[in-house]
């Protein structure tokens, strides 16, 4: 039996864009307006009682319209999650700062594997662009760019339904 289960992917498109929370506070207000986040949600379950350490690897397709030269680019992250639980419907997001969609546009691609000690024990991937086709996340045409993911601890969203996901790894 597989310990670790992909239910879900969900991210591409505009309906899974998040507005940055605004919080309260005693200092002066800043001037940006809030930005507009990218979110990527990947919904699994896990099966042994406890699992050390699992590492999800993203791939993320945005695709910009007004770029006619390279409209698309490979976002690439990972995330480490240590002491999961057994459960069902653990979630793991990655995000997208409001600046990286401006630039690169938005998510018509997500693929995702899961690995335990270095293995691949489950991988999913969702497309809603035609013209990603087949296991698009490694074609040559695609240069990958890394460091624009983002684990939900990086962003303003960290505080928020703080259970809903296990332990990320330093």
């Amino acid at each position: 039996m597989t310990p670790v289960r992909i239910r879900s992917v969900t991210g591409c498109g505009p309906r899974f864009m998040l507005t940055t929370p605004e919080y309260t506070s005693n200092m002066s207000r800043g001037k940006a307006e809030p930005g507009r986040w990218a979110v990527v949600t990947v919904e699994f379950d896990t099966q042994p009682e406890w699992v050390d350490e699992i590492v999800f690897q993203y791939n993320v397709v945005t695709h910009n319209r007004r770029n006619q030269k390279e409209p698309y680019t490979l976002l690439k992250g990972s995330v480490a999650y240590i002491d999961v639980p057994k459960e069902r419907r653990n979630i793991s997001t990655i995000y997208l700062r409001p600046s990286t969609v401006k630039r690169y546009g938005e998510v018509v691609g997500i693929s995702v594997e899961i690995l335990i000690k270095g293995e691949v024990v489950d991988s999913k991937a969702e497309a809603v662009d035609p013209n990603l086709r087949g296991e698009w996340w490694k074609t040559p045409r695609l240069i990958p760019r890394d460091g624009y993911l983002v684990n939900k601890s990086e962003t303003p969203f960290a505080f928020i339904n703080f259970d809903d996901e296990a332990t990320i790894k330093k």
